[in-house]
């Protein structure tokens, strides 16, 4: 039961009293769960009923709309994309979910798995719904950027002439033509969910409108895949053969995307997170730009 060792404020309490209809002393078997990345969340049961209590950590406001975040969470309800999702406060940036007991994130080294994940994927993108928000990679990254000049943040050495080359990669991709449609934008291995025969796709804070090709880059830059995997993802995303025209677009978006990812992880690094990862990101960035700059004409 809640003790005086109790992490939760009297609020947090409050809410969570609020979404699971109980008494706070009924709240028990309370323990932290592995911490994300922008987030802490805590574990805790009522009665045969185990819930997860997301809260926000430090500096995720300036990565998260949370009244985005709330109404992704509807859609993908909807979907049954997430169904874990129960209730949460935007203003706070609080969120209960249930807990999933016996689930496991997917195996991106299994093609099974892969492809279950560009079906959830390709659900999403072809659903038709919308949300007020858009987050475009190439200016979400350069609202990071500007974020980390106004704090004086210290630029690697080659951090200039790169992103000088990928602001002309990013330029020509927002000119492009391409449909928007409800993104995720967060697609890491880890935010696919296998419980029992399903697939879950959780986490829904990064969603917004977008190009189709920023989960796709995301998910093969998250994932580790090698190539051959890549392209094994792509097929399970159109059901079918890519076209090379495709497969360009596939290209270029993995470049865009790890861009993006680096330029989040500096700016992680801004805030004082020590872990990152700015190099796994920045290795991704490097390699695949030459790729998106021929493609590209640049």
């Amino acid at each position: 039961m809640v003790t005086t060792e109790c992490p939760f404020s009297a609020e947090q309490i409050q809410f969570i009293t609020d979404v699971c209809g109980c008494q706070a002393r009924s709240i028990t078997d309370i323990f932290p769960l592995t911490l994300g990345l922008t987030n802490i969340s805590w574990h805790f049961r009522v009665k045969d009923n185990e819930y997860v209590l997301r809260l926000p950590g430090e500096g995720s406001e300036l990565f998260i709309d949370r009244q985005a975040e709330m109404r992704a969470l509807e859609v993908a309800n909807d979907l049954g994309l997430d169904p874990t999702f129960l209730d949460g406060d935007a203003q706070r940036g609080w969120k209960i979910s249930i807990y999933l007991a016996g689930s496991r994130t997917m195996n991106p080294r299994n093609p099974k798995e892969i492809s279950d994940a560009m079906n959830r994927i390709r659900l999403l993108h072809d659903s038709g719904q919308h949300i007020s928000k858009s987050l475009e990679f190439s200016k979400e990254g350069l609202r990071y950027l500007d974020i980390m000049d106004r704090r004086n943040f210290v630029f690697p050495p080659e951090f200039e002439a790169i992103a000088d080359r990928y602001a002309k990669v990013n330029n020509l991709v927002s000119l492009q033509s391409q449909k928007r449609v409800l993104c995720h934008n967060d697609c890491f291995d880890r935010n696919f969910l296998v419980h029992g025969n399903e697939m879950l796709l959780i986490d829904w804070e990064y969603a917004g409108m977008a190009g189709y090709g920023q989960d796709l880059g995301t998910f093969v830059i998250a994932s580790e895949l090698t190539m051959e995997e890549a392209w094994l993802a792509l097929e399970a995303y159109y059901s079918r053969v890519p076209t090379p025209e495709e497969k360009e677009h596939f290209l270029v978006h993995i470049a865009y995307s790890a861009w993006f990812w680096f330029c989040w992880s500096l700016l992680k690094e801004c805030l004082g997170d020590k872990l990152s990862q700015s190099s796994f990101y920045y290795r991704y960035a490097i390699d695949f730009l030459p790729k998106a700059e021929s493609i590209l004409g640049l």
